[in-house]
């Protein structure tokens, strides 16, 4: 029962690393469009100088 625990508490440690990884690879795609929404404000500042 106990080797059966330690495997049952590997795969929850297996998942959350899991879930961190999705976590850090969100903030990433936000801050990408974070970037993205900063180029297009910059473009519609261009337009707007026009």
């Amino acid at each position: 029962q106990q080797q059966e625990l330690g495997n049952q508490q590997q795969e929850l440690g297996n998942q959350q690393q899991e879930l961190s990884n999705q976590q850090q690879e969100l903030g990433n795609q936000q801050q990408e469009l974070g970037s993205q929404q900063q180029e297009l404000g910059n473009q519609q500042q261009e337009l707007g100088n026009q």
